[in-house]
């Protein structure tokens, strides 16, 4: 049986899986660099999964609302800022990904920058879409040698909507009903369509 860990910031990121010969394991990791790494790395001791799954909404400067975009590519934009003394800053995860056989299917290639803060303001920004998490999870599978992929849809552009965003989408206020990617998830993955499916009031295991 499969182990695969999904990770989500926030109660309205959560999407059940419903692979056969899967084994689903969940995780809310909190928002930002620092507690994504932490409740992880602690996950991961607890089930040694086999793949680590990441969900969740990205903001963008150059795509739409809607888009969704399969990363292995990383970059940590706090950390970019130093890449000239030498320090690094970007993560691939494909090879690990393709010796393991992973998602080889999952289209959709894009790029996720991760840091600590809203971006609100239109900047140059590497990568396709933005998040607060997505790098230090890279960070500890890699330095675990377990797969990561993260799968991401944009539900803000920055410099546009991004505040408003950014508020709804993460607060813990949120509804419970709320889900923001399910019905995307489906139309980009037709082939799976069955297993992405909404859950707005089981209270999911989540470790």
């Amino acid at each position: 049986m499969l182990k695969i860990l999904v990770t989500y910031a926030v109660q309205g990121e959560f999407v059940e899986i419903k692979w056969p010969d899967v084994e689903p394991y969940y995780i809310r990791t909190g928002i930002g660099k620092v507690k994504s790494a932490f409740h992880l790395a602690e996950a991961i001791r607890q089930v040694q999964p086999d793949l680590v799954l990441n969900l969740g909404s990205a903001g963008t400067v150059n795509h739409q609302v809607g888009d969704i975009f399969v990363c292995r590519k990383f970059i940590d934009r706090d950390m970019q800022k130093l890449a000239g003394l030498g320090l690094e800053c970007e993560i691939d995860s494909s090879a690990l990904l393709e010796t393991k056989g992973f998602c080889k299917h999952w289209t959709e290639e894009g790029i996720c920058n991760t840091g600590d803060g809203f971006l609100t303001e239109l900047t140059h920004v590497s990568g396709d879409v933005v998040d607060m998490e997505a790098y230090a999870q890279a960070f500890v599978c890699r330095s675990k040698e377990i797969p990561f992929i993260s799968v991401k849809y944009v539900t803000d552009i920055i410099g546009q909507n991004s505040v408003k965003h950014a508020i709804e989408h993460r607060s813990p206020h949120q509804h419970k009903g709320d889900n923001l990617g399910a019905e995307r998830y489906c139309l980009v993955f037709p082939e799976i369509a069955d297993v992405w499916t909404e859950v707005p009031v089981i209270q999911q295991p989540v470790i």
